[in-house]
């Protein structure tokens, strides 16, 4: 039988690659996953589709796998969170460029592969698809509870939410070798959706703080995001710890002294110093082998912070009138 020539071989790769059936349905036992990120599990087919490829030793057609996901990256809307995943993507690749003309391994980029084989239950990508479940599913309960002005808030946490699932997934993915190996990273820093509050419940707290006092507060944790980021720099997740303490202190100090709850500003400060805690651990438990992975995690916490404020500021509305948004919706944190 006579061999293709090597062009033609090549252009159907390309055309496999390109017109393909994507494999996530069965790389995932059946279940849904991906369907709350839209174009970005473009990109994951294509990172699975470079896996196998690389599994059967056939570099040409990782390559073109590996080239499509690239090009499907480029052409997703740029958000905070897809960003993180497109610069993190393309170090990946540009080392794995250096590897293939020096004839070494690119360990960044099968350790992702390794992530694709692996689904730990509990990590990031489900704790924010179980959350856009539970605000969906308490939203009708809210609103006729306060004539429908809770459904701005939900409908905004929901959007912000979902922005963030790409980079949850990622995130999920590079924790996959470390959980292997016992490091519990990710999974050990999330609190279940299961203990959250009653819808129901009441809100300890009725009162409204001034636009004033919001104002100082902002200034607060504008210096913690600068302090907090700098500290990252370093992988100094002790001293992120230390500082969040210092401002949820205060914020709580806040919330007993006007009588009005900053829920959302509290339960990410929590989770921030919790998984600052949890860093450092991880840090001594793997040699700084998850300081990357954990600057990443804690980033994406600091980063939005200061939104958090107006958002707690309009839900202190709905607290006036027996409403508990947010309060009742989200796990505390220990």
């Amino acid at each position: 039988m006579r061999r293709l020539p090597q062009q033609l071989l090549l252009a159907v790769l390309l055309i496999s690659v390109l017109f393909g059936p994507c494999r996530l349905q069965a790389d995932n036992s059946g279940r849904d996953f991906y369907r709350d990120l839209g174009e970005f599990a473009a990109f994951i087919g294509a990172l699975h589709g470079a896996r196998d490829a690389f599994a059967d030793a056939n570099s040409e057609l990782e390559q073109l796998y590996l080239k499509k996901a690239e090009k499907i990256l480029d052409r997703i809307k740029k958000s905070p969170s897809t960003a993180l995943v497109h610069h993190d993507f393309k170090s990946i690749l540009l080392q794995q460029t250096f590897s293939r003309l020096h004839g070494s391994s690119n360990s960044r980029l099968h350790q992702l592969y390794a992530g694709l084989s692996r689904y730990a239950r509990g990590g990031l990508y489900e704790h924010l698809v179980d959350a856009i479940r539970s605000h969906e599913h308490r939203m009708p309960y809210y609103a006729g509870k306060t004539q429908g002005r809770s459904d701005a808030i939900f409908k905004k946490i929901a959007t912000l939410q979902r922005l963030n699932l790409p980079v949850a997934w990622y995130i999920d993915l590079q924790a996959g070798r470390f959980q292997k190996d016992g490091i519990p990273i990710i999974t050990a820093d999330l609190v279940d959706m299961k203990t959250i509050y009653p819808a129901a419940q009441p809100p300890a707290f009725k009162g409204k703080m001034t636009a004033q006092t919001l104002s100082g507060l902002r200034q607060q944790v504008k210096a913690f995001q600068k302090k907090a980021m700098h500290s990252l720099k370093k992988a100094a997740f002790q001293d992120v710890a230390a500082a969040t303490h210092d401002l949820v202190t205060l914020v709580r100090k806040l919330e007993q002294e006007h009588a009005a709850h900053l829920a959302m500003t509290v339960h990410m400060l929590d989770s921030i110093g919790y998984s600052a805690l949890h860093a450092a651990r991880y840090q001594q438990l793997s040699a700084g082998e998850t300081d990357g992975l954990a600057r990443q995690y804690l980033a994406i916490q600091i980063f939005p912070l200061q939104e958090c404020l107006p958002t707690d500021h309009k839900a202190q509305d709905l607290h006036a009138m027996g409403a508990g948004v947010i309060v009742n919706d989200v796990p505390e944190i220990p």
